[in-house]
């Protein structure tokens, strides 16, 4: 009887404990909300589903029209209250409130952002509402112009708009009118976009047809002019000058009512300070410091920049003559000299002088030359004279010629206008060897010699273009030729070895000496930008992450994923720019490594049509993504050592380039294995010889369960894991 009376409270007991378990638990209590984003008709969201947050923390949600969709609405539920907000293109509410929190709202395009607020505790359902939008694109043009692409639209379609002349007539200007909001604004076709508000619609010309690529957001207008009238013929503009004028042309066509920027240098040494004006009729004078010329009632506008002026002319309505007149700066006379083949000439002055000033050349030759001609131009008069005169006169002035040796020195005495000074010579002997050039990219290479005797040197000098830093040299000796980097002492060649140095200004000396056979010199130089995504040097903040629960996982091996994430860190990548998407199937939106992987396939660094972002990435693959990320650069064929590795392509450059660097060795058989995968422990030492990392930390912030000081990677994992000084 004892037994039947507890039973029913037992019983009662188990079934409210079964019920606890089965009841979710209290957001709120645990820290935690929950927060529903809801799918619909016409649109996506960055955060699909029932999301669980931490209460605190604002968060953004996302929602995005597909095309042919605009977003009316959105719609929250908080607790037992719902609200509601209105979109429309003149009416764009700042914040959306609903059961006592306020959910502001922003506005990206077509985009519409929700941030969902820390002090948000309760569950919280999110929701938008769409309608199907188009769009009237309107493509008008005067007589003359063929035009396509005016239509009606689903609003976010991409349109190409065209414009081709029938005819004689040009086109001129574009026009854009934005419909609804009532702006319209007019650009010619030498600015290559229009500005209408707050949009700007870019246009490319090509061979006189003009192409707009645009994304339909809103009712345009785009209308092409033309002023040329079929069959007339163009008027000209004539352009001529003093001298130590360079026009950029000394006739100019252009279209009746059409504008023209007729431009002129000044040669060093020169000023232009007046320019005269012709219409046929009438004629005018302005002062370039006035910025401007009046003729026949209408002004025309002068700019100069550094030495170049502009004269702008404005709806040519007759054949023109444009005359610039320049004056001699006598503080700053040039005095310049061209050095032939085989010739060095030296003078005892820099590139300009005070007028009255005295200068001094030394003319030599070269080994294997001698001296033929020499020539000397004062104020554009010349007059050339064999080496061995003792005189040279030039305007009826005589300048002395003095004999020394082997040398020949000029003397220019009392300088009054620009002096420039050349030289011939004729080869003594031919060589037994060529010393000539290869191919060169970003830089510029020069030899001591253009040929070389038997055992004789030759030292060629490596200059990076201004913005580049070298990057590999390559060096042929007859049939044999070698790849180095230029931070390398040496090159070999065969079974000899030739020595490299590099400058603190990054100018670099190859000498070649003991030559028996015909030498040649290629070099390489990269932006420290080169590309959209490139590899940075000095990256000191961790970059390489654990697998969770204290785990680093060393002999796991390294996922392409994982690889995107870890070199993005070391990289331009920025995570507040999001990047086109890929477009390979396999890369969801909204992923841990989705913005990275979509940096990587908008710099080109990853081409292919799937990703495998699971998959384990290769040697060789990580070779090349870091290879990419160097800028590519040139690499001979056949400096690979490793028998398991073509002798060409972008392979083998890859492995090359990281051989030639110290950061890949390979395995003590002579292989690389290409195909073999890499685990995350040998990525760590990898990326840190790459980068050149330091492995003295501030400050072990990061530790991991699974990676021991005893391990042959410890170092190398904490540097990669930590802050590095």
């Amino acid at each position: 009887m004892t037994t039947k009376k507890l039973r029913f409270p037992i019983l009662l007991l188990v079934l409210w404990l079964m019920a606890a378990a089965l009841l979710p638990q209290s957001y709120a209590a645990s820290g935690t909300h929950r927060v529903e984003v809801q799918s619909g008709t016409g649109y996506t969201s960055s955060e699909v589903g029932i999301n669980v947050w931490e209460t605190g923390v604002a968060r953004d949600v996302s929602f995005m029209p597909l095309d042919s969709y605009r977003i009316t609405a959105l719609h929250a539920s908080y607790g037992d209250a719902s609200a509601s907000a209105a979109i429309k293109a003149e009416q764009m509410p700042a914040q959306l409130t609903v059961g006592g929190i306020m959910l502001p709202l922003k506005y990206t395009g077509r985009t519409v952002t929700v941030t969902v607020p820390g002090n948000c505790t309760g569950d919280l359902t999110l929701s938008a509402a769409t309608e199907a939008a188009s769009c009237m694109v309107a493509v008008t043009a005067d007589s003359g112009i063929d035009v396509s692409g005016g239509g009606t639209y689903g609003i976010g379609k991409t349109v190409t708009v065209t414009a081709a002349p029938s005819g004689e007539a040009e086109i001129t200007r574009v026009q854009v009118t934005r419909t609804d909001a009532g702006l319209a604004n007019t650009a010619d076709l030498a600015e290559g976009a229009v500005s209408v508000g707050d949009k700007t619609y870019p246009f490319a010309v090509t061979d006189g047809k003009v192409t707009m690529t645009l994304t339909v957001e809103e009712n345009l207008g785009i209308h092409f002019f033309s002023n040329g009238k079929p069959g007339e013929q163009p008027l000209v503009v004539r352009v001529s000058g003093d001298k130590g004028v360079d026009p950029a042309g000394s006739r100019v066509e252009v279209r009746r009512g059409n504008d023209v920027n007729i431009i002129a240098d000044a040669e060093r040494g020169y000023e232009i300070t007046e320019i005269r004006l012709e219409n046929g009729a009438q004629s005018a004078t302005g002062y370039v410091s006035e910025e401007r010329i009046w003729l026949a009632g209408k002004v025309y506008r002068i700019s100069r920049q550094d030495d170049r002026v502009t004269l702008r002319l404005t709806d040519v309505q007759a054949d023109m003559q444009v005359y610039f007149v320049s004056e001699l700066d006598e503080d700053h006379i040039p005095v310049t000299v061209s050095e032939g083949t085989g010739v060095d000439i030296d003078k005892d002055c820099s590139s300009t002088v005070s007028k009255g000033t005295d200068v001094r050349f030394t003319i030599s030759a070269e080994a294997n030359y001698r001296l033929s001609r020499i020539t000397l131009s004062v104020d554009g008069i010349s007059r050339t004279v064999d080496a061995d005169e003792d005189e040279i006169t030039v305007d009826g002035v005589d300048y002395e010629l003095q004999q020394s040796g082997a040398d020949v020195i000029l003397y220019v005495n009392d300088v009054y206008a620009p002096v420039k000074v050349s030289a011939t010579a004729s080869k003594l002997t031919t060589y037994d060897h060529s010393v000539t050039i290869g191919k060169t990219q970003n830089c510029t290479v020069s030899a001591s010699h253009t040929g070389v005797n038997n055992g004789g040197s030759v030292t060629y000098t490596v200059t990076p273009q201004d913005g580049y830093q070298l990057s590999t040299v390559t060096l042929r000796v007859g049939s044999q030729q070698a790849t180095a980097s230029v931070d390398s002492k040496t090159i070999k060649v065969g079974s000899k070895t030739y020595s490299m140095s590099l400058s603190d200004s990054g100018i670099l000396k190859v000498t070649v000496s003991g030559i028996w056979d015909d030498v040649q010199l290629s070099a390489y130089a990269t932006w420290e930008g080169s590309g959209k995504l490139y590899l940075l040097s000095g990256i000191t903040t961790p970059y390489f992450e654990g697998m969770g629960n204290g785990r680093f996982c060393p002999e796991n091996t390294l996922t392409r994923a994982e690889a995107a994430v870890m070199l993005a860190r070391l990289t331009n990548y920025s995570d507040l720019t999001v990047y086109p998407s890929c477009g390979a199937a396999d890369v969801p939106t909204g992923s841990w490594y989705t913005n990275a992987v979509n940096a990587f396939y908008d710099a080109g660094i990853e081409t292919a049509s799937y990703f495998q972002p699971n998959a384990a990435i290769s040697r060789a693959e990580l070779s090349v993504w870091l290879y990419r990320l160097s800028g590519s650069p040139y690499v001979a064929s056949g400096t690979i050592a490793f028998h398991d590795v073509a002798t060409a392509g972008e392979t083998h450059d890859a492995v090359s380039y990281g051989q030639l660097h110290s950061w890949i060795n390979g395995y003590p058989d002579g292989t690389f294995r290409p195909n073999h995968s890499i685990t995350r422990a040998e990525a760590a030492k990898l990326i840190n010889r790459v980068t050149g990392r330091s492995l003295r930390v501030q400050a072990i912030v990061t530790q991991f369960t699974d990676v021991h000081a005893s391990h042959w990677a410890y170092r190398e994992i904490i540097s990669a894991a930590n802050q590095v000084q």
